[in-house]
């Protein structure tokens, strides 16, 4: 506990120079809650548009929870033959042949012959799209919403420089064999690949954006590169790759946050997602719960790679990861230094809430030092770094954290080992806002299981545990999905 910290004097000094300046520049990475709330999102829009077409979908989480995130998420409002309908207009429209133009969308019944014989005119096709899509401009903003989505799932989930983003291919990028993306052809085949460098893993909700990019991008945008123009490029226009990716991220944000580019405290730039995901990894590794499945995914799949004698062991877990990410970068951001300084507010904030047999003493203790520390002229961002600089640390089992120490066995505490951790009824330990993804996690699996078969004689136990998750997140401030 702070107040067993010892030399916090020393330390006090040594932290006011570091924060005698406050830095009004926008963050280089995305916070968790926007960086969680825009890869959510987008992760559905793929989802949801390759449902709707009718192509398969490889991420078994997503397929897992569609149902339920549905209830929060808006569906894709058209079908399958409005896409066909609306990519062929699109091409014919831009001076394509109908030769071609069938060859990418076989099923569309705006281009056919007319009862002459004769090719339709520009306007007979977009009357017949007419028919059955009232506003074609509904359907141009929508598609350009899951192609954005995309595009920020690969992009969130690489964590590339910009210059590989732009140099990424439709047809070529992904490697399914080695589930592995790359903008260029690696050579030498017996050379380690360096990851997150010149190749990154493809786990499979990065495989199905590709897919939904070369759907809207390769066939409609008729664009050589994943990051593209949202127009459909003409027959004879020669594609290059994008020299700037500000202004394609500054839309992507916009459409899955809803929140003004102008607004935003990160700047969204191209080193956006390798520094978002670089302070991601830094969280987990310092022992903050994983926000995302999808990290877990990276983890595990770079962990197959390393198995497989094909990256370097420096590169496993999530702290190797990040240290492979932010190796390269030239500023002299530390995120581990910032993913600390996060977990030691999120598990000693004066004013935050707290859970479990622990939470009112936490609180009480917390409040008492700070208190203290504040009328001897000390700043709350001091005493925070102060603390990260002392290591503080506690046992996080994913949905609280743990104060046991205790040496005998109490047969009253609800835990048989961290998967059975319940800190809710425990009176040795706390929930804090930083617990808020496991419970969430803790929720919706539950409430996939209302109903589901080979479940009925549990369905009172799940219900039990889906409204205790739901009372802590709403307790704690946190959204449900």
């Amino acid at each position: 506990m702070p107040g067993r910290l010892p030399h916090f004097k020393k330390m006090y000094e040594l932290g006011r120079k570091k924060n005698g300046r406050k830095n009004k520049e926008k963050l280089s990475y995305l916070e968790t809650k926007t960086f969680d709330l825009a890869l959510k999102k987008a992760s559905f829009n793929v989802v949801r548009f390759l449902y709707t077409v009718g192509e398969k979908v490889n991420d078994p989480i997503m397929v897992k929870y569609y149902e339920v995130l549905a209830k929060t998420y808006k569906e894709f409002p058209y079908s399958k033959q409005n896409f066909d309908d609306y990519g062929a207009y699109r091409l014919y429209k831009n001076g394509y042949s109908l030769a071609k133009i069938n060859v990418l969308f076989p099923d569309n019944k705006v281009t056919s012959l007319d009862l002459a014989g004769y090719e339709p005119t520009e306007w007979k096709v977009g009357a017949r799209l007419r028919q059955d899509i009232s506003s074609l401009e509904s359907l141009r903003v929508a598609i350009n919403e899951v192609y954005y989505s995309a595009l920020w799932v690969i992009a969130s989930l690489m964590g590339a420089r910009p210059n590989v983003y732009s140099d990424l291919k439709v047809d070529g990028c992904l490697n399914l064999n080695n589930k592995t993306i790359s903008a260029e052809e690696h050579k030498g085949r017996d050379n380690r690949w360096n990851l997150f460098n010149d190749r990154w893993v493809a786990i499979p909700i990065m495989v199905d954006a590709i897919k939904v990019i070369r759907l809207i991008g390769g066939k409609v945008f008729q664009n050589s590169y994943v990051f593209g123009s949202v127009n459909t490029s003409f027959p004879d226009e020669i594609n290059t790759p994008m020299s700037c990716l500000s202004h394609t991220i500054r839309m992507a944000f916009e459409v899955l946050t809803s929140i003004s580019s102008k607004d935003s405290n990160s700047n969204l730039c191209g080193y956006l997602f390798r520094h978002s995901l670089a302070h991601q990894m830094y969280r987990s590794d310092v022992g903050l719960p994983v926000i995302s499945y999808q990290l877990k995914h990276i983890v595990s799949a770079t962990d197959e790679l390393v198995r497989k004698g094909q990256v370097s062991e420096t590169t496993l877990g999530y702290g190797g990861i990040a240290n492979q990410l932010s190796s390269v970068q030239k500023e002299t951001l530390n995120f581990r230094h910032i993913a600390e300084l996060e977990a030691v507010k999120a598990n000693f904030d004066p004013n935050g809430k707290y859970m479990g047999g622990q939470a009112d003493e936490h609180l009480s203790k917390i409040k008492m030092y700070f208190n203290g520390c504040m009328e001897a002229g000390y700043t709350e961002e001091e005493i925070y770094e102060a603390m990260v600089k002392q290591g503080l640390a506690i046992i996080n089992v994913g949905s609280g954290y743990c104060f046991g120490g205790a040496e005998n066995f109490d047969e009253t505490l609800p835990c048989i080992g961290g998967l059975r951790c319940n800190p809710v009824r425990c009176c040795n330990a706390i929930v804090t806002k930083a617990n808020a993804p496991k419970w969430r996690e803790i929720y919706l699996s539950n409430l996939k299981l209302i109903g589901a078969e080979g479940y009925e004689d549990r369905q009172d136990q799940i219900v039990e545990v889906i409204e205790e998750a739901k009372r802590v997140l709403e307790y704690l401030g946190e959204a449900l999905i």
